[in-house]
């Protein structure tokens, strides 16, 4: 009879470790299913790009429209923090009222609705400003002030539109960075929604370019070409706005 009382206490305490080692198992279990979980909601969520096309994701250089003489094509970068268009600009060859108009799209390609926060001017490499101008030719040195003064009198905007064309955004050459101007707009104003399948929504963006002819005239007796360059357009989105 002592036995039996034995086998059974052995018995008791083997079912008894054997519980708590499958309650810890299961609560290491559940533990590395929430992070999983954790890391599969937020992976890739959140993903705004420029694009040359408005449907689909495409990085196609940008033909400008306009009249100056040899425009600059730009090119989409969407491989840093925001996307943004480099290689803004041209060579003015003594054309009457010249100016540039590029137009490129913004796509949220991720699941995760996305506000637009602000419009980045940054500065031309080598300058603090962002518009660079300088003339080549042989009277380059000579003409150094006076395309300084041109130079001044461009203008330099960066518009953002909503898939339905109304303006929700706007920036100008003169600040390098540009905050929104939010006052009395509800954040949808500046939503672009998460990709639907495999429907984009998307912002349209319009970089224009206006030679003030005032001071620009002076410039086409000099014998050079007058180059023109502007800094690097990024915009800000954010999952909040």
């Amino acid at each position: 009879m002592e036995h039996n009382r034995n086998s059974k206490l052995v018995a008791l305490i083997s079912v008894f470790i054997a519980s708590i080692v499958l309650t810890i198992a299961f609560a290491a279990l559940t533990k590395n299913m929430t992070i999983q979980s954790h890391i599969n909601v937020n992976a890739g969520g959140f993903s705004v790009k420029f694009s040359s096309s408005a449907t689909k994701l495409e990085e196609n250089t940008i033909v400008p429209n306009g009249s100056l003489g040899s425009p600059l094509s730009a090119t989409i970068n969407n491989s840093g923090t925001y996307p943004t268009l480099t290689n803004i600009g041209g060579t003015l060859n003594g054309e009457a009222n010249p100016f540039l108009e590029y137009t490129f799209y913004v796509l949220n390609d991720g699941s995760v609705d996305a506000y637009l926060k602000s419009i980045n001017i940054a500065p031309v490499s080598g300058s603090s400003s962002p518009v660079a101008c300088v003339i080549t030719g042989t009277t380059a040195t000579a003409d150094a002030g006076r395309v300084a003064s041109a130079c001044t009198n461009i203008d330099y905007t960066v518009a953002v539109y909503n898939s339905s064309g109304t303006l929700i955004a706007i920036a100008i050459r003169h600040a390098n960075t540009v905050t929104l101007p939010s006052s009395g707009n509800t954040p949808g104003f500046y939503l672009l929604k998460s990709k639907s399948g495999s429907t984009y929504n998307y912002h349209k963006v319009v970089v224009t370019i206006n030679l003030n002819y005032n001071n620009l005239d002076k410039l086409l007796t000099t014998g050079g070409n007058y180059d023109v360059k502007f800094g690097d357009v990024s915009l800000i989105y954010d999952s909040t706005l």
